[in-house]
């Protein structure tokens, strides 16, 4: 779907305000619906039920993605509940 183009229904916004109506929209992208979304709910699952277990390095190149976004996910800065 290529959107709606009709002028009349633009309005300006702050980011906060867009996002909130990203939200209410429904067309708001985050976690696996995301397009570049690498890994799913299951997978943040097992990555947070690894800590400790193994480091973090092996976890990233388990699931093909850096240790950083490990260490993120673990501390609930990315993919909070």
């Amino acid at each position: 779907s290529e959107g709606c183009v009709n002028g009349s229904h633009l309005d300006w916004k702050t980011p906060k305000e867009n996002h909130a109506d990203m939200v209410e929209h429904g067309t708001y992208m985050a976690r696996e619906t995301h397009p570049g979304a690498r890994i799913t709910e299951a997978d943040v699952e097992r990555i947070r039920s690894l800590r400790g277990c193994t480091t973090q390095a092996s976890i990233a190149a388990l699931f093909g993605i850096s240790k950083g976004h490990v260490g993120n996910i673990q501390r609930n800065s990315r993919w909070r509940e």
